[in-house]
């Protein structure tokens, strides 16, 4: 009889579909961590969103921001050599220079190994210098003509 009267005593919490037996909580608060897409659009993180892209936008030289060099922008961007901000997709240093090679000429941009090295972060010899390799290998006359075509297009 007394084993039922205890039971009777003890305390059992009922938090969010979850009994806590012998536990005293005060101001508890559970977090929910949900894993997969989630279809909500927080208007803080799109003013988050649109800063960055206003500052990516600030990143782009002045010579990459002409009628020419937004029209040659669109059709690499659609032949995925570059993403929006110019910057290359899944490229070899050889194709980087080979690309910063004829960019420069179309656009007409000089030093553009110290240019194309600083908007790609990368060592500017180190672009010369895979250019140069790049040249001598096979594969890279193929890359041409994909860029060739691309800027057709």
């Amino acid at each position: 009889m007394e084993d039922n009267k205890q039971k009777l005593t003890e305390v059992k919490n009922f938090y969010g579909g979850i009994y806590f037996d012998r536990c005293q909580m005060t101001d508890i608060k559970f977090q929910t961590i949900v894993q997969g897409d989630m279809h909500v659009q927080a208007t803080e993180d799109e003013g988050r969103n649109e800063a960055f892209a206003a500052q990516e936008e600030q990143d782009v030289p002045p010579q990459l921001q002409t009628q020419e060099a937004e029209a040659l922008l669109k059709k690499l961007a659609a032949a995925g050599i570059v993403d929006t901000g110019w910057q290359p997709l899944s490229l070899s240093n050889p194709e980087k220079g080979v690309l910063a090679s004829l960019l420069a000429d179309r656009l007409e941009i000089g030093n553009h190994w110290k240019f194309f090295g600083r908007l790609w972060g990368m060592n500017p010899e180190t672009l010369r210098t895979a250019f140069n390799k790049g040249m001598d290998q096979h594969r890279t006359a193929d890359f041409m003509e994909r860029v060739k075509n691309a800027l057709k297009g």
